[in-house]
């Protein structure tokens, strides 16, 4: 029937093919993160991607800044600026701090095992 291929057409299809996109790119990251860690284990969480994302989105929401601004949403840029902002810090303090440790990385990955 018609209604049904305009559905099909205009709310179905592009909402699937929006989801294998974005299903593509969070699959893509993750590897990228796991590749660049050398750790399959690897998520958000390890050096605080989550976290900061987390961290702009409450700052917007807490603030009472508008909802938009010329047109885009300030709730994701946030949430982008912050997960950037806290693997930049994240990175630094790693940067600054790398030849005064002296561990190895497999005692970071098992802090409960022993030698």
């Amino acid at each position: 029937t018609p209604n049904a291929a305009l559905i099909l057409a205009e709310l179905r299809l592009p909402r699937a093919l929006l989801a294998i996109v974005v299903g593509a790119g969070l699959g893509a990251s993750g590897a990228a993160m796991q590749g660049y860690l050398r750790n399959p284990l690897a998520d958000p969480f390890l050096i605080g991607v989550a976290s900061g994302a987390g961290l702009g989105a409450t700052i917007v929401l807490v603030t009472g800044v508008p909802d938009q601004y010329l047109g885009i949403s300030l709730l994701p840029l946030a949430a982008f600026v912050g997960a950037v902002a806290a693997v930049s810090a994240a990175y630094a303090v790693a940067r600054r701090f790398a030849n005064a440790l002296d561990v190895d990385h497999l005692s970071l990955a098992m802090p409960g095992f022993q030698r």
